[in-house]
């Protein structure tokens, strides 16, 4: 089963998805250059672009005479993430195993389109975005396997961090024992069936989703739901102007 780490951005720049594509077009990676952008699928509600960059990795270690000996390589980080309009001006960035820093990507992004952006990452209230999947028609044998709890009042002067793993359903069993709700829910593993196949999602409260690949449709959904309506389990954090 392909497991994918995910992670959503909104972005903003006052160019339409059709301009985007267009100048990104412009700038395919080409062997030897330093980075670019390849368009590998295109439509009106969405595109999907690869990204490349070359760079050189050093390491140093000692022979077996007990000299430094620096070894250089070229090394290349691609990076897949889609676009989504969400209105005028405004994406929904999906962004498949995304790397640990993406500012060196979005700097390029818009060196290359040629226009300013904004780039905030979409947080999410984790029980939330799970009761939009679980109560799903099409989801069955829904479990939660294991989650990790932090903030847990012991003494007036004491915080702890729980993991659980459960054969049945975790948050079920950590809520019989702590029925206070002064605690924070740091991860979520869940396991349930969907067009019977067996899917695994992991929800953190840093944004990041780690999934079976069947759901990422689903996911983008989702998210766009929670941006364009509102409600109150959608905020942004870590604003970037480039």
């Amino acid at each position: 089963m392909t497991i994918l780490r995910s992670k959503w951005y909104k972005l903003r720049a006052d160019l339409s998805l059709v301009d985007i594509a267009s100048k990104l077009n412009v700038h395919q990676y080409k062997q030897d250059d330093p980075f670019g952008f390849d368009v590998i699928n295109n439509s009106d509600k969405s595109i999907t672009i690869r990204y490349s960059e070359r760079y050189f990795h050093t390491e140093s270690f000692l022979n077996v005479y007990g000299d430094v000996v620096i070894d250089e390589s070229v090394r290349y980080k691609v990076v897949t993430f889609n676009m989504i309009p969400i209105s005028d001006g405004f994406f929904l960035i999906h962004m498949e195993n995304t790397p640990r820093s993406s500012l060196e990507l979005f700097s390029n992004f818009e060196t290359v389109i040629e226009s300013a952006i904004s780039v905030s990452t979409v947080l999410f209230n984790v029980m939330n975005l799970l009761e939009m999947i679980r109560e799903r028609s099409d989801v069955r044998q829904f479990k939660i396997k294991k989650a990790v709890f932090s903030g847990i009042t012991l003494t007036p002067k004491s915080r702890a961090k729980i993991e659980v793993t459960s054969t049945g359903d975790a948050l079920i069993d950590f809520n019989k024992k702590h029925k206070s709700e002064a605690f924070i829910i740091d991860k979520l593993n869940c396991h349930f069936r969907l067009d019977s196949k067996d899917l695994t999602l992991e929800l953190r409260k840093t944004g990041v989703i780690s999934h079976s690949k069947q759901l990422t449709s689903i996911l983008n959904v989702e998210m766009l739901t929670l941006i364009k309506n509102r409600e109150g389990i959608f905020n942004t954090g870590n604003i970037v102007s480039l």
